[in-house]
């Protein structure tokens, strides 16, 4: 499966720094498919595991979308809700 990740965010003007770039594929790259068509991560365990959702374009890029730990550019909370993660995906 070709998989070209793309994430563009700028954090207070500035793009990601290449440290950040670099977390970014590693947690891309290790995504599987959901039920609900997305790509999804899980960075650790339990109660305290992170989900990471990528979404497809249409053209074969996949888009970093959320976490469950998510925030705005400005430091807001914007997370994805447990309740939106699907129940395959809350298994692994």
């Amino acid at each position: 499966m070709k998989t070209l990740a793309i994430m563009i965010c700028q954090i207070k003007g500035k793009i990601l720094t290449i440290a950040l770039k670099a977390l970014f594929l590693k947690t891309m790259k290790n995504s599987k498919a959901g039920s609900d068509g997305n790509r999804w991560t899980k960075v650790g365990d339990g109660k305290k595991a992170e989900y990471h959702r990528f979404q497809n374009d249409g053209n074969g890029n996949w888009h970093w979308n959320g976490s469950t730990n998510g925030r705005t550019a400005n430091g807001s909370p914007r997370n994805i809700r447990p309740d939106n993660i699907p129940k395959d995906v809350k298994a692994w």
